[in-house]
């Protein structure tokens, strides 16, 4: 949204959206009612404490590289097919799907002797419309337009040997009903509540204070709701956008980090960002190579040739990639 009305700015062109991006920092105001913070907040968040330097370390020289993958929209389809067999609803979503798929691969790829280690996985939740919900029609909008992160990160936690043995379809449950807990309007207003409650101190999530010792972590946010082909600053429509990841964000993750968006294509494919040690990237070249495939120069072109806003006789947009 922010991107959209920028570029659509910059050109002098109308705003797409008609509610322009809202900056009311009264929208986050406390209710200074400290007594009712949900306990999901408590469950998912912690203050923060000084912790040793070498918490955030690489585990044996395992550097944290970065890769570039895309996925075929018919294996997100054949994959949430699966994670939702046998479960009595059928309401897990793709992103919950291939959040339990990285998980298992994440434990999978740890050495023998972390078995019993706990491999967490934490899925960037965006508050903005839970916030809004049962406000006036002003605020609604105010906060489903909000500028800045509105985002909790809930995490879970299970020994690697319970991942290796579980099924997709269970974990995928595990996580969707872990995830009902923390998608609603009261989470949010209780975080909110908790970091004035806890004022002068600084809080985190969970997953920041979890040691790269203590077994691998995960971390998937979601770029799904977000067309990169809409975004014109004049010098014509990208063809693919990624993720950057600074430097200091590794001392917050201490761990691996993941960005699924949509090809632009339109077609349903994904395009994946990870953050991944090279252990773990190595071993899921191995063991899921029909389902990652290498985001290639081929794969640019190929886009290129499919996008309705490109000409396919434009020289000149061809030689730039």
């Amino acid at each position: 949204m922010f991107l959209v009305s920028w570029a659509e700015f910059v050109r002098s062109k109308p705003l797409t959206y008609n509610n322009p991006p809202s900056f009311r920092r009264s929208l986050l105001n406390p209710s200074c009612n400290f007594g009712s913070i949900d306990t999901s907040v408590y469950d998912k968040y912690v203050t923060v404490v000084t912790t040793p330097e070498n918490t955030s370390r690489p585990r044996n020289n395992d550097n944290l590289i970065n890769r570039l993958y895309y996925i075929k929209a018919e294996h997100i389809n054949n994959l949430q097919t699966l994670a939702c067999k046998n479960n009595n609803n059928n309401n897990i979503t793709k992103i919950e799907s291939f959040s339990a798929f990285l998980w298992k691969l994440i434990a999978k790829s740890s050495t023998s002797t972390d078995v019993e280690k706990q491999c967490k996985v934490g899925i960037v939740v965006d508050g903005r419309k839970l916030l809004g919900r049962g406000d006036g029609k002003e605020d609604h909008h105010a906060m489903s337009n909000f500028f800045g992160n509105v985002i909790s990160i809930p995490d879970w936690g299970k020994r690697i040997c319970d991942l290796n043995k579980e099924p997709l379809n269970e974990v995928a449950r595990d996580v969707h009903k872990s995830l009902k807990g923390v998608v609603m309007k009261e989470h949010f207003s209780g975080l909110i509540d908790w970091v004035e409650a806890i004022r002068p101190k600084s809080g985190m999530f969970r997953l920041s204070s979890y040691k790269i010792d203590d077994g691998p972590s995960i971390m998937v946010s979601s770029g799904l709701r977000f067309s990169t082909g809409v975004v014109d600053f004049g010098w014509g429509r990208p063809i693919l956008g990624t993720f950057h990841f600074p430097m200091g964000m590794r001392k917050l993750t201490k761990g691996s980090y993941v960005y699924p968006a949509l090809s632009p294509i339109g077609n349903g494919d994904w395009v994946v960002y990870m953050h991944l040690f090279k252990s773990q990237s190595e071993f899921i070249d191995k063991e899921a190579s029909n389902f990652f495939k290498p985001l290639t120069f081929d794969y640019l072109r190929s886009i290129m040739d499919q996008l309705p806003y490109l000409q396919k006789d434009d020289i000149s947009i061809k030689s730039k990639i």
